[in-house]
């Protein structure tokens, strides 16, 4: 077991297949949340480079919840308030795991901003993927069951 100290309060142990542990603190408004993530980013690297996928898995995790209360603000800092507030959250978490699966860097320099690319992304897709005009009710100029289409009328 290995104690790693993210500041402002100490540090937590845990077992997890060596992983390690990981402070619930996620303060991101002083010098301390800035060493923990950069803390966070060079274990993770670590586990890469060394092929740990139990332990890389965990860190991912780890690294995930971290930045998880920062991604939601980041989306709704994005998008106009009349967007689907349950779209915008989904949006949040997929472009969060995809960043954080992408960053390869041990710095956490620039990550937000990498990561409000990734956000800003998946918005976007949520945006092609919603129905809209005809679509909308499920009335596709089709006829249920026949497969045949019917005239737009």
């Amino acid at each position: 077991m290995t104690r790693i100290d993210v500041g402002g309060g100490g540090s937590r142990m845990r077992d997890r297949s060596g992983v390690n542990a990981i402070s619930e603190q996620r303060d991101f408004e002083g010098g301390s949340a800035s060493a923990a993530a950069r803390r966070l980013w060079e274990a993770l690297c670590r586990a890469r480079n060394e092929q740990q996928p139990l332990s890389q898995a965990h860190l991912e995790d780890a690294v995930f919840g971290f930045y998880q209360p920062r991604a939601r603000p980041l989306a709704d800092a994005i998008v106009a308030e009349d967007t689907d507030p349950d779209a915008r959250g989904r949006a949040a978490e997929l472009g969060l795991a995809r960043a954080v699966l992408r960053w390869k860097t041990e710095d956490p320099e620039g990550f937000e901003r990498f990561l409000r690319a990734y956000i800003t992304s998946e918005l976007r897709n949520t945006e092609h993927r919603r129905p809209v005009g005809a679509f909308a009710g499920g009335a596709c100029g089709y006829s249920a069951g026949s497969g045949q289409s019917t005239p737009e009328q």
